[in-house]
């Protein structure tokens, strides 16, 4: 009678015994929802908000005369002029179109050669790649100098009408992915990370092995004494 009387006071049901065992069915079941709400809006399943590598593309023709495979002084000179321009770095890409689907022929190949060597002439340690693009001139090839940038995810500010507890329009991950894009220094570090070269791994992982034995070394004592100053 106490509770039908609390519940009455609540205004959560009424006071016949059916009526106030549906209402205190309902006050225990509202609350539950609600923080099935809650527990919702943090699901993991929600598809975070994640850092986008695009690549800003510079390209150049380099041509030959018919049926050769030299590139004449002229072209030389105007493709150190667009490397100059380009100035590509540790982390750009260089690609050269030759234009075709599959293998190139032995003309194609050798006109790839030419332009691989001069510009690992103009740029020691290059790596150059060939790439069936579709778009290299005729009688020619389309030299191409990616250059890696990040995207931000969009998210602020939010849209009037948005609902929080859709994960296709959920602000998750958001602070993590704008501090991290904001802070690398090599937008190329996305796509694949650095080499430890010239470190030994042997001698870097001992310190791990050291520390999970429990046989860690005491840091050496700095050595003091009395120095004479005149």
């Amino acid at each position: 009678m106490v509770l039908q009387r609390i519940l009455t006071a609540w205004g959560c049901g009424c006071a016949g015994r059916t009526g106030w065992r549906v209402a205190l069915l309902t006050c225990m079941v509202l609350p539950a929802a609600g923080c099935m709400q809650a527990l919702h809006l943090q699901n993991p399943a929600q598809a975070p908000r994640v850092i986008q590598l695009h690549w800003n593309w510079q390209a150049h023709p380099a041509l030959f005369k018919p049926a050769s495979a030299v590139l004449s002084e002229d072209a030389r000179r105007r493709l150190d002029d667009f490397l100059n321009e380009a100035a590509p770095e540790p982390g750009n890409r260089i690609l050269v179109d030759f234009g075709g689907e599959g293998e190139p022929d032995p003309l194609t190949r050798e006109r790839l050669d030419a332009v691989a060597l001069q510009l690992k002439r103009r740029l020691p340690g290059a790596v150059v790649y060939a790439y069936p693009g579709g778009e290299a001139p005729p009688h020619g090839v389309r030299v191409l100098v990616g250059r890696p940038y990040v995207k931000i995810p969009d998210c602020w500010p939010r849209p009037s009408g948005s609902n929080p507890g859709d994960p296709r329009d959920s602000d998750f991950g958001c602070a993590t992915a704008i501090n991290l894009a904001r802070m690398v220094a090599d937008p190329s570090d996305f796509q694949q990370g650095r080499s430890l070269a010239p470190g030994d791994a042997q001698v870097l992982s001992a310190a791990v092995r050291r520390y999970r034995t429990d046989k860690v070394k005491d840091p050496v004592a700095p050595k003091t004494g009395t120095v004479a100053v005149e």
